[in-house]
């Protein structure tokens, strides 16, 4: 009735979570980003430093967001390549939650 699923198969449905990881990663980027741009876009010449520092703060998270899933998503390519066992990414995954929710506390408090 059902039909076990070759190593091609397998191999090229893991290509397909990879690709859909990579691009969760991308648009919480995105989010971060454009949070950054919208704030830096109403800031005025008398703004405060903390809307500064949020402005650039979501910037650099969302950066570093792409370079983070960009980079797990590689690692991953070749493990799944290679037919490898894999470990999962918990410290990037820690740290992103960490500098988000710091970023939405200091959203909070700062507008």
């Amino acid at each position: 009735m059902f039909k076990t699923p070759t190593r091609t198969q397998d191999r090229a449905r893991d290509n397909e979570l990879n690709e859909r990881t990579f691009l969760a990663w991308l648009r919480s980027a995105v989010s971060l980003i454009a949070l950054g741009i919208g704030v830096a876009a109403f800031l005025d010449h008398q703004s405060t430093a903390a809307r500064v520092a949020l402005a650039i703060g979501a910037l650099l998270v969302g950066l570093a967001l792409v370079c983070v899933g960009f980079h797990r998503y590689r690692v991953m390519r070749a493990h799944i390549e290679g037919g490898e066992h894999y470990s999962p990414y918990t410290r990037a995954v820690a740290i992103a939650a960490t500098c988000v929710a710091v970023l939405a506390a200091a959203a909070t408090f700062i507008v």
